[in-house]
Order: C-alpha cells, then structure tokens, then sequence
C-alpha cells in the first residue's frame, strides 16, 4: 500500500523561525506589536490528517487578500502501489524544464515549491497533457501538476530533488531531498497526483523550508497569490514585504529562485519578480 512520507511544517515551527528572522532586524518593541504566541516547535503530519479547523480569531489589522476560495475538497487517497518506472511518454534524457524553461543545476540539486491554494481552481486555457494531448477544462493546479511532473520524470539519477506543496501550511513530500531514481521519481509523481486546492498562501515559510537545505542551491517557485498568512491556525499574517524579507533572509546560502506566475494581479507579479531578483533568479509569467 502506497503511503505517502509527506510531512506538515506547524505553526509552532513556524512561530520558531519567523521570531528568530524578525527578532534579526527588529527592536524590542517591535516584537511586542508582532504578538506571536510561543510553543515548542512540532514537526510531522501526515497530509492525510489535516489539523481541526481552528475557531474564528479576531482579524488582522491589515486584513491580506484572500484567495477565491471553494468549498474545502478532500484530497484523494493515494494510489495502492507507486509505479514502478515514470510515464514512459516523458524524455529521460533531457535537462530539467519548468514550463519550457530550462533550469541550471549546477550542483544537480532542485527543490520544487507549488502554491495549492483555493485559488488554484482556477480554469486555465487549453494545454498540453504529458501524452501530448490537448488538456480543455484543466484548472491552474493541473497545469502546475502537469509541468511538474514532467520536470521531475527528466531529471537523471544523479540528481537530488524535493517538493513542497503549501497554502496556509506546508507540506514537505520528503523531509530532505532524495535521490531521482526511478522509484523515488515514481513515488513523488504519485504524491503531486493527489494534492488538490485548498486554503490560503503561506509563500514566506513554504520558502522557509525550501531553504533550510542549505547544500540545495535552486529552487523552483510557483504561486498565483499574494502571500498572507504565516501558519496553519490563520492566526498570524504578514503583508508582502514581510514575506519577501523572509525568503530573503532563509537564503543564507545564496541559491538561486526561479519564480513562476501563473494567474497574477500586478502586486503579486511585483511581488515574485522581486523573490527571484533577491535571489539571482529569473521571472516568469505563465498565461
């Protein structure tokens, strides 16, 4: 039976990491007006077994955008058995590409973060499937999938990889990066099969985790929302600059961001295009 590995960044470690950022560059009383709680941090749920909806909590100041947001949709079960080999309609023998554009790996090393946010629903124009098939009525996540999945079927087994999917919280499908063999390409494109949209847009520590692994040196980010808030209870939001000053501050190590839009307004396009810029990156706009 098929199980997938994925595991939740909480709110606690969440708390950890964005007070150790802010106490970086901030005042005494800067802290206060920030009003994080503080817990131990926890680490580990299972995508499965989302935590209980949190009771109503009094709204930000700054109240963030929220995503179009549908009637919450269960996420599917997981395949009985992963496949044994990747989709056979996909070249192995190409460099990795993120729709149809081609990433640098120096280190052969890349982690993927996805926004699966409600906004995701979203129906995208006609596309090309992996059978390359034309694909009518796909929402912006499929399209994500689609090109995901294909990125990760190419890349050779002397590459690490990982994948993040987030929306309020984060959702690491290895808690380090894993070989690009041919059974972990196969188990990881049975993990992105079953994500499906829901929730707000938690960029900053989606990216936080991304870069916790200081020896990757790309990661590849998409989302098609302002970010907003900072942990899965949706008790703590930060406005764009926040988020970004975070990424930017996770990126001791220096890697690159490429960053893909897909479905943006222009406060977000700014937004990524300024996430990528940090980080030596490029800036792509997905119609």
């Amino acid at each position: 039976m098929f199980k997938s590995t994925a595991t939740t960044i909480t709110a606690a470690a969440t708390i950890a990491a964005t007070l150790s950022f802010y106490s970086a560059s901030a005042t005494a009383g800067d802290l206060d007006v920030l009003d994080l709680p503080i817990e131990k941090p926890i680490r580990g749920r299972a995508l499965q077994t989302p935590e209980p909806t949190p009771d109503p909590v009094e709204e930000p100041t700054s109240e963030p955008t929220a995503d179009p947001k549908p009637d919450p949709k269960p996420d599917p079960e997981p395949a009985n058995e992963p496949i044994s080999e990747p989709p056979a309609d996909v070249p192995q023998d190409e460099a990795p590409t993120f729709f149809g554009n081609e990433i640098e790996t120096p280190s052969q090393s890349i982690i993927f973060v996805i926004d699966r946010s409600g906004s995701m629903w979203l129906k995208v124009d006609p596309f090309v499937g992996l059978d390359g098939q034309i694909v009518s009525g796909g929402n912006r996540l499929d399209r994500a999938k689609v090109e995901l999945k294909r990125a990760i079927a190419a890349l050779t087994d002397n590459f690490v990889f990982n994948i993040v999917f987030y929306d309020e919280c984060v959702y690491a499908w290895q808690a380090a990066r894993v070989q690009a063999n041919n059974n972990n390409k196969s188990a990881a494109i049975a993990f992105v099969d079953q994500i499906q949209p829901d929730g707000w847009t938690n960029t900053g520590v989606a990216m936080l985790a991304a870069l916790a692994e200081k020896e990757n040196d790309v990661v590849v980010l998409l989302s098609d929302g302002a970010p907003n808030f900072l942990d899965c209870a949706l008790t703590t939001a930060g406005d764009i600059e926040y988020h970004r000053a975070l990424i930017s501050w996770a990126n001791s190590q220096g890697a690159r961001i490429d960053a893909f839009g897909i479905g943006l307004d222009d406060l977000t396009r700014t937004f990524m295009m300024n996430v990528a810029a940090d980080a030596g990156g490029s800036f792509t706009e997905v119609n």
